[in-house]
């Protein structure tokens, strides 16, 4: 997030962005909001809007073992709709 940033400050933010796990969830933002949009969403108080793991282990692994699945999906759905609609 930083970098990113620190680019967009000075006007030299590429026009293709790829990440990985949450840098790809930067990526994605990035790449769906325009300039006065990250200038005013690239804050420290964003990386508390990234939380996949949030949870403790004792929740999901009772989650994986009865259902097979890692994350609750409302969970997921909550925090993925900051980034509103995108594809990528």
């Amino acid at each position: 997030m930083g970098v990113v940033k620190a680019f967009l400050s000075a006007g030299l933010l590429p026009r293709v962005i790829t990440g990985t796990s949450a840098g790809g969830l930067i990526a994605a933002l990035v790449c769906t909001r325009t300039d006065e949009e990250l200038k005013l969403l690239l804050v420290p108080d964003l990386a508390n809007k990234i939380t996949a793991c949030e949870e403790p282990y004792s929740v999901w692994i009772k989650r994986v073992w009865k259902t097979g699945a890692r994350f609750d999906s409302i969970l997921c759905i909550s925090v993925l709709s900051f980034y509103g609609q995108f594809c990528y």
